[in-house]
């Protein structure tokens, strides 16, 4: 049996980890390759051709947005398969619109991404339950292809993946060293943000970003916490609980 080839790309090591163990336990698939840097994930999936490409949206010196474009240009033959903690409208719209075939989010079932994986072969989009409620909420309230906030939607990938690491409340410097950018760089989306957000001041713009990720991070009924230090606490082990796999279909 030929096996179709995943290449992983995702920024959070955990979640590459629990990825390969999923598409490695399935006889139709074996992972070529996995990576946290878009250029890389670029240059593989073009050496490589992937079958599938698993990614986030939010990669440490790049954004999943444009990577997705690029992968849409230069290896079109790979089904682009997003897996991201980000569940509000924007982000969803964006991926598709950009060349994504499917969306599953990190709180969904590992079922979810071998459904997902079955779609796409077969021609079908894709959105995991989770997903589809929060796009029928905002079909449902008519904010579905109406962005709620009309000026935010104005801003490039780049910039809104900016703006979200403000929300989180990560500082210029901080934000440069995720993004392997220079700070001139951040400063300069910022002022671009600045103009098109129609704000006067940074701790202005900080706000803005702030309360629009508190907004989209309740909308996504799984609230991401801000960027603050970390406390220790003494662990405790939990016994674990096996977990039943549903099986991809091969072609």
């Amino acid at each position: 049996m030929n096996q179709h080839s995943v290449l992983i790309v995702h920024g959070e090591p955990l979640v590459r980890v629990g990825l390969r163990t999923l598409v490695e336990s399935q006889r139709a698939c074996a992972t070529c390759g996995e990576t946290s840097n878009p250029a890389a994930a670029l240059a593989l999936a073009t050496e490589l051709a992937p079958r599938f490409v698993l990614l986030d949206l939010v990669l440490p010196q790049g954004d999943g947005v444009v990577l997705i474009k690029d992968l849409h240009r230069f290896a079109p033959s790979s089904h682009l398969i997003v897996i991201s903690s980000l569940v509000d409208t924007e982000s969803v719209q964006r991926a598709f619109r950009a060349g994504a075939e499917a969306y599953v989010t990190t709180q969904d079932e590992p079922a979810e991404v071998l459904a997902a994986m079955d779609a796409v072969q077969e021609g079908r989009r894709y959105a995991s339950n989770r997903v589809s409620s929060s796009l029928l909420q905002d079909l449902s309230c008519g904010a579905l292809g109406r962005p709620r906030d009309a000026e935010v939607s104005r801003l490039s990938d780049r910039e809104l993946q900016v703006f979200r690491m403000i929300g989180r409340g990560m500082s210029s410097t901080s934000i440069a060293q995720e993004l392997g950018v220079s700070s001139k760089t951040v400063e300069t989306h910022r002022q671009r943000m600045k103009d098109k957000l129609q704000v006067h001041n940074g701790a202005q713009l900080a706000q803005r970003a702030a309360t629009w990720f508190a907004i989209m991070a309740k909308r996504s009924g799984h609230p991401q916490p801000r960027i603050e230090p970390i406390s220790r606490v003494p662990l405790r082990r939990r016994k674990e609980t096996p977990v039943e796999l549903a099986t991809f279909k091969a072609d």
